[in-house]
């Protein structure tokens, strides 16, 4: 190379500028990667202590905390705000007066079927529970 063309690259402070970038960008890509293996391992002591938790329950206790559950989101869903209702105008080829879909039933038999679902009961003895 002559002696007038230098990389721009080369020159001290860009060079210790990319430096000094790059050993910030590591320094951000370590501590990243601490907090990820603090997380797993807390999502792993949490669902060892669920399952250790679980195994003490009765097959009756499981089935209350089933019916709970259900009882707490049908409560949240009567609480939210319903959808927004649309106009007829805003479904383009349909006349006036008709639906997309049928509204005879605001339950679809699957639900209806879910509620009415009976949890069967398994001895514990037969339950299988990984570690």
């Amino acid at each position: 190379m002559l002696e007038g063309d230098a990389c721009p690259l080369t020159e001290p402070e860009d060079l210790v500028a990319k430096v000094e970038a790059l050993k910030a960008e590591q320094a951000r890509l370590k501590q990243k990667r601490r907090e990820n293996a603090k997380e797993l391992r807390n999502a792993e002591r949490r669902k060892k202590r669920l399952k250790k938790r679980a195994r003490q329950l009765s097959d009756q206790d499981l089935v209350a905390v089933l019916k709970m559950r259900r009882t707490a989101a049908a409560g949240a869903a009567a609480a939210a705000p319903p959808p927004p209702a649309t106009c007829d105008a805003e479904q383009p080829g349909l006349p006036p007066g008709s639906s997309s879909s049928s509204s005879a039933s605001a339950t679809t038999p699957l639900a209806d079927a879910e509620q009415d679902q009976v949890v069967p009961q398994v001895p514990v003895a037969d339950a299988q529970v990984d570690d």
